[in-house]
Formats: structure tokens, C-alpha cells, sequence
């Protein structure tokens, strides 16, 4: 999936962590404006270590820029350009479908009227905006703090990654406490994402069936991700009682429980297994996604320990 970044030009610590697991969940590649710049209110070692992993997703082409013609300096290397007659274009059809609401309003099938219309028109038309420059691009997502904001009169495809997909992987990440992800290296963005397929299949029977224009609320995402990390918690401790694992020379008691949900199963923890154990369990179709999950967190761990050990106050900058 191609995403487009539309958020501020401003890119702080939430936007990068918002960029970095679109890129290692359903991003292959994401399109971000040349003009963005991180935000001067970072601690100057954090600035300087998101700009490094910028410059080198860019040139890994995982990160790529684009600008406007109009915008585009001499020394601009972008990836694409947006001509002036096509942004020409954008502006007057979006102008055209403003128009068409009446004086006091339509938004959301609610009328509206003063400053809250001036409002609301605003918004639908930076969301109007996203949607035409996503379509330009030739994206399939658009990467955007939009969860509250979105109006219905702007329902679209390019939405549903905010509004369906990445709901399902940050709650996945949340239950098994997958952070930060803002320091994980350029190598390892790069191995996450190809295997990231597992995630992709194993969500698309509950993503794909949910229309944009009737959103699942977050209780019906979250039982979705419940059940689904039960199942895998189930099969798990199946293998362990059936003393599966006993060729490799390990031995579990009955009473050994692993807990995803409750984290009494550390993700972390099976590492210390065994380079075979774990074959063993990848080799197993039902447990791809928790042994992904579990790749993330230590790396995204390890990744975080390795900047505490230069950065004593990273702990109190999180």
C-alpha cells in the first residue's frame, strides 16, 4: 500500500511514530511534501537522529518527496512534481463542490451556520485537498490524524487506512505494548516490512469486509484484536501441554501459561528458546502474526535501550 503523509509540515515525535508504523504495518511507501522539516521543539538529539533515519528511508525509497511546481526550487530533488495546471485544476473542482452547499450548510446532513460553517468548510476542503493530491500521486492511503475530523461528506477510500486499518494494528501494538517505534534503525524498517505480509493477511478478513461509510467503533476493533490475540494465546499453550516442544530438549510443566493479553507471556521471552523453538513455532500458520509482533517489540526495545544508553534523558523526555 502507497500512503501519502498530509499531517503538518511540522513532523514532531507523535508524527514520526505515526509515520515510521504506517511504514512497517500496510506501507510499502510513503510520500511525504520536500517542505516538511521536524519540529524545533525536539530536543536536539532526537531532531538529529529522526533527520538521519529520514534521510535514509529516502534513500532506501521508502520515503519519497514531492512538491508543487510552483514551489520547487532549482536544487529540489523530489521524487514527483504536481504541475501547476493540474493544482490549477484541484483548486477549482474542490471550489466547484464547496459551492454546492447551501448558505446555511448541509455538513454531515446537519445544518450549520456562522463561524461554524467557516469552519467546517475549511476542514472539508484540506480533506478534499488530501484526497485530490492522494489521487495525483496515484496513493492508496492517506496518513493523517483524521479520526475525529473527517467529515462524512468526505467518505473515501483513501480514508479507510486511518479509519479501519490502522486502528487494528495500533490496538494489536497497544495490547502487547509495541513501543516506541521512532528509533528502530533503517535495517530493521526494512526487514519489518517484508514480513509484513503476515500482518496484512491475517487482517484482511476483518478489514476487509467494513465499509468506510459504516465505521466500526472502537469496541467492535477491539474485540476483533481480543479474540484474535486469544486464539493465538490458546494455540500457544496447546503446543506447550502437549509437550510439543520436547525434541528440542525443553520441558514445560502443565501449569505453564502464557498470557498475551495480560502480558504474563513476555514477547520478548521466547527468544531465550532457542533459535530451533522459534523455527518451530513460524512454521506454525496460526502463530506468523504474534512471532511478527514479538520481532517488532524486541526490536523496537533494543532499538530504544541502544539511544537510553547515549541519551540518559530519553526516559524523561517518554
Amino acid at each position: 500500500m502507497n500512503l501519502i503523509y498530509t499531517d503538518s509540515n511540522e513532523i514532531t515525535a507523535s508524527s514520526w511514530e505515526r509515520i515510521i508504523h504506517s511504514l512497517i504495518t500496510f506501507g510499502e511507501v510513503i510520500w511525504v511534501n520536500e517542505n516538511v522539516t521536524f519540529s524545533n521543539q525536539l530536543p536536539d538529539w532526537i531532531r538529529r537522529h529522526y533527520i538521519a533515519s529520514f534521510n535514509e528511508l529516502k534513500e532506501a525509497k521508502i520515503i519519497k518527496s514531492w512538491n508543487y511546481e510552483q514551489y520547487k526550487s532549482v536544487t529540489s530533488n523530489v521524487d514527483t512534481v504536481i504541475p501547476r495546471d493540474e493544482v490549477s485544476n484541484l483548486y477549482d473542482v474542490i471550489s466547484n463542490q464547496v459551492k454546492e452547499y447551501s448558505p446555511l450548510g448541509t455538513l454531515s446532513q446537519k445544518d450549520i451556520a456562522g463561524n461554524e460553517i467557516t469552519s467546517k468548510i475549511i476542514q472539508y476542503k484540506h480533506e478534499l485537498w488530501n484526497i485530490g493530491i492522494a489521487n495525483i500521486l496515484n496513493v492508496d492511503g492517506i496518513c493523517y490524524p483524521c479520526n475525529e475530523y473527517v467529515s462524512k461528506g468526505t467518505v473515501s477510500e483513501y480514508y479507510k487506512y486511518e479509519q479501519v486499518n490502522r486502528k487494528y494494528t495500533e490496538t494489536i501494538f497497544k495490547n502487547l505494548g509495541i513501543k516506541p517505534l521512532g528509533f528502530l534503525t533503517t535495517k530493521d524498517i526494512l526487514d519489518i516490512q517484508r514480513q509484513s505480509k503476515i500482518l496484512v493477511k491475517t487482517l484482511s478478513p476483518y478489514i476487509n469486509n467494513k465499509l468506510l461509510s459504516i465505521l466500526p467503533n472502537e469496541e467492535i476493533i477491539k474485540e476483533d484484536c481480543t479474540a484474535l490475540l486469544k486464539d493465538y494465546e490458546i494455540s500457544l499453550n496447546n503446543l506447550i501441554t502437549e509437550k510439543s516442544l520436547s525434541k528440542f530438549g525443553k520441558r514445560f510443566s502443565l501449569n505453564t501459561i502464557i498470557s498475551i493479553g495480560g502480558l504474563i507471556f513476555s514477547p520478548i521471552s521466547l527468544v531465550s528458546l532457542g533459535t530451533d523453538i522459534l523455527d518451530y513455532f513460524r512454521n506454525k500458520r496460526k502463530n506468523s502474526l504474534l512471532l511478527f509482533a514479538m520481532s517488532i517489540k524486541k526490536r523496537a526495545y533494543k532499538s530504544y535501550m541502544n539511544m537510553s544508553e547515549r541519551h540518559k534523558d530519553i526516559i524523561e523526555y517518554f
